[in-house]
C-alpha cells in the first residue's frame, strides 16, 4: 500500500459521533496512542524486560492513522509532512541528512 491510497482510506471518515469535532478527537488519539507506543516500551525496559514488536508496529500504526487523518485535515499529505520533516533536521543536522535525498 503507498501512503496517499492509505491516507484517502483514513480521511474517508472519522469514527465519532457526529456532534464530536474531529480534529480535536484525532489529536488527543494521537496523544493517547502514543502514550501506549511508550508504555509498551517503558514496560519492556523497567517491568518484564520482553518487547511484543507486533504489539508495538500495532500501536504505531495507530498512531500513523491519527497523524494521517490530522495532516489530511489541514491539507498536507504524509509525503509533504515527511518531507518537511527532513528539510527541518538537514538543517539542524546536515551531516546526519544530506540535503541531496530529497
Amino acid at each position: 500500500m503507498n501512503l496517499r491510497t492509505y491516507q484517502e482510506t483514513v480521511l474517508r471518515g472519522m469514527f465519532v459521533r457526529e456532534d464530536v469535532a474531529p480534529v480535536p478527537h484525532a489529536a488527543l488519539g494521537l496523544t493517547g496512542e502514543a502514550g501506549e507506543v511508550a508504555d509498551l516500551i517503558k514496560k519492556s525496559q523497567y517491568e518484564n524486560g520482553h518487547l511484543s514488536v507486533m504489539r508495538l508496529a500495532d500501536e504505531l500504526g495507530d498512531v500513523l492513522w491519527y497523524l494521517t487523518f490530522i495532516a489530511g485535515s489541514y491539507g498536507f499529505s504524509v509525503e509533504e509532512i515527511a518531507e518537511l520533516n527532513y528539510r527541518k533536521l538537514s538543517g539542524r543536522h546536515p551531516h546526519l541528512y544530506p540535503d541531496k535525498v530529497l
